[in-house]
C-alpha cells in the first residue's frame, strides 16, 4: 500500500462524531426516503439503512446499494461526490 488517508470523526469540525438516530415520532420507514434515489443523483450513507442504521456496516451496505441502482439505471455519465 502506498496511499491512504486517516479520518478522524471526531476531529471533523462538521461531523464531530456524529452519527443519525430517529427522532422521536420518526419510524424507521423514512429511512427509506432518504436512500430514494433522485436521478441522477443516488444516496448512500449509514443514515439511508433501515437495518443496520448508525454503523459502518450500514454505510458500507448502503454504498453497495447504491453501486448497484447506479449499475442497473442507465445512466451515461457517474460522478461521486
Amino acid at each position: 500500500m502506498t496511499h491512504r488517508h486517516i479520518t478522524r470523526w471526531r476531529a471533523d469540525p462538521f461531523a464531530r462524531g456524529s452519527y443519525s438516530f430517529l427522532a422521536r415520532g420518526a419510524i424507521s420507514e423514512q429511512r427509506d426516503d432518504l436512500a430514494a434515489p433522485l436521478p441522477p443523483l443516488h444516496f448512500a450513507g449509514e443514515a439511508t439503512t433501515r437495518n443496520y442504521p448508525s454503523t459502518v456496516h450500514g454505510a458500507l451496505l448502503s454504498g453497495q446499494r447504491a453501486a448497484a441502482e447506479i449499475a442497473d439505471s442507465s445512466a451515461g455519465s457517474i460522478a461521486v461526490i
